[in-house]
This record gives structure tokens, sequence and C-alpha cells, in this order.
């Protein structure tokens, strides 16, 4: 809860130049049953482009994150978390949450950015939740393109997908123009569009937007400034 109070203590040791081990305790007293939670880590680092991380908190989770990386740059996660059943300092239903991730830099002459695919599956005692996610970033001189595709789905059945593309092109004198655009893959048709101008000034910048949501068939037209004072932040919306 909001008023709950929460502490932790713990420790490291380096056993090796491989293996670190740790513990501690975390105090949360939100948890009428065990405020009191005893944990262990430990990571283990074979070599440099290997790290294997586990962590078991008493009466609450069991976790093991793999990171690799495939060549200088392709990282490579992989994370499996056991939860304990009836445990309440994680807000977390799922008894089980696996993750994978995947993120692939790149660059060509002027050209850079990375791809990115993430994947998260939420086991029920019933039914398999699965979430994932394709991203995809590219830089050219003042150009810049944002692409992402999210997948929702239950065990077999058919995925939600939705795609967002936001382009930026900076126009100079301190000026970028940023379109964007929302598509939903099931009904095959788009469900927003929105086409925004900012201009840079010192401290802060002022902004023109305009975005269209097809589903609802409203429009709405914003102006904002922000401006950076030299002791608060300002941000003005109309």
């Amino acid at each position: 809860s909001l008023s709950s109070r929460f502490g932790r203590g713990e420790f490291n040791y380096g056993v090796s130049r491989f293996l670190t081990v740790g513990g501690g305790v975390e105090y949360l007293s939100s948890i009428s049953n065990g405020a009191y939670i005893p944990f262990l880590t430990a990571t283990f680092q074979p070599f440099s482009k290997l790290t294997l991380n586990a962590e078991y908190a008493q009466g609450v989770k069991t976790r093991g994150l793999l990171n690799y990386y495939f060549g200088k740059d392709i990282l490579l996660e992989l994370e499996y978390t056991k939860y304990k059943e009836g445990q309440l300092a994680c807000i977390m239903n799922a008894p089980e949450e696996r993750k994978a991730r995947i993120s692939i830099p790149f660059g060509y002459k002027m050209i850079n950015g990375y791809v990115k695919l993430d994947y998260t599956q939420l086991v029920y005692k019933n039914f398999k939740y699965n979430q994932s996610s394709v991203m995809f970033s590219a830089y050219y001189k003042q150009f810049n393109v944002n692409s992402s595709t999210q997948l929702n789905w239950i065990d077999q059945r058919t995925p939600y997908v939705i795609s967002d593309l936001a382009l930026s092109y900076r126009m100079g004198n301190g000026y970028t123009l940023r379109p964007s655009a929302q598509y939903s893959v099931n009904s095959n048709t788009f469900s927003t569009y929105r086409v925004a101008l900012e201009k840079y000034i010192p401290f802060g910048n002022v902004s023109l937007s305009y975005e269209r949501n097809v589903p609802t068939n409203t429009n709405l037209v914003n102006v904002n400034l922000k401006y950076d004072l030299s002791f608060a932040r300002t941000n003005i919306s109309a």
C-alpha cells in the first residue's frame, strides 16, 4: 500500500573472478504474515560474453537471468521467474513468468539504428498469456524513423496486433516535424493519426499538434509550451 514501509539490507562477496554471491533481508510492512523476506543472490560470469544471475527470496520467488552477447553488440536475454503461491510482496498474479529479449544494433555508412524483439509469457493455472513486440529504430542525418508492432494472445487464439509508426524530420532553425500513425492489423484500419510541429527555444520548446482518433471520430488540436526555469520546469498545454 502507499503507507507501507520498506527497508533492505544486503551484502555481496566476490568468491572468485567468475563468481559473486550475496544475500540480505527486505522488510515490507504491508505483508501481515511475514514482513521480513530473506534473500540470496549469485552472479556467475565464466567469460566476458556470458553472465548468469540467480535470486531466491524466501516465500516470494525464484528467478534466473541469462545475458549473452553475440559478437560485440547483439544481446540475448533469457529470464525465468517462479512465484510462490499466495505471496504478497510482488504484484503478480501469474505463478510463472518467462521472458526472452534480443537487441540487434546496426550501422551502415550514415545509417544507424537497432532492432529489438521482446517476448513475455505469463503462465496461469488454466491458460498462458503471451505478449510480443518488434521494435525498429533508424537514424539518417536529420531523419529518424521508429516502428513497433505489439502482439497479445492467449494460448492458441488469434493474436491482437497493432503497429505504430513515427517519423521525425529536423527542418532547421529549431523546427522538427513529427508525423505518426497507429494501425490495427485485426481490423485492417488505422486507429489514430497524429502530426506535430515543434520549435526549440532557449531552455524549452513550443509544439502544435493535431490528432485524429478514427474509432471515436474525434479530433484534437493541442498547443504546448515547455520551459525550464532556474528553479523549476514548467509545462503549459491548451
